[in-house]
């Protein structure tokens, strides 16, 4: 059955390609609401959030948006095989916790809340969380 194969392949293109159509129209509405909040002084880019910062954050956003998507979609695995699952699985799981950890002895030296940082954490414990929950589907 080398068909089923490739329909599940067409399938998760058609999938990825709606996810990055998605995450696209997504980077443009986080850019637009970062000008509508800064002309509304909700947040003061540059001041509160540097643009720089804020655009780390809608990337990180993004990053998790397509990662998260394409993991619960089952079409992640159709770029990856199994070994290369488990890399990414135990790299994020380490990243998360190096990153918890970063989080947390900046917390302790009561340093100002890196939101970059907090981002990058929020999306490397989703995306993990993500791959181990799927993981027993793919152990089969």
């Amino acid at each position: 059955g080398g068909m089923n194969i490739e329909q599940f392949d067409e399938r998760q293109k058609a999938i990825r390609n709606k996810i990055m159509t998605k995450a696209f129209a997504l980077a443009i509405i986080l850019l637009c609401g970062a000008i509508i909040l800064n002309e509304c002084k909700v947040i003061e880019i540059g001041k509160t959030v540097s643009f720089t910062d804020y655009g780390f954050i809608t990337f990180f956003i993004l990053i998790l948006y397509v990662t998260l998507s394409l993991i619960w979609k089952d079409a992640y695995v159709g770029i990856v095989n199994a070994a290369s699952i488990k890399i990414a699985l135990y790299g994020f799981s380490v990243l998360s916790i190096l990153d918890i950890d970063l989080f947390i002895k900046h917390r302790m030296e009561q340093a100002p809340i890196d939101y970059v940082v907090l981002a990058g954490t929020i999306t490397m414990i989703a995306i993990t969380i993500s791959l181990w929950l799927k993981k027993k589907d793919w152990d089969n």
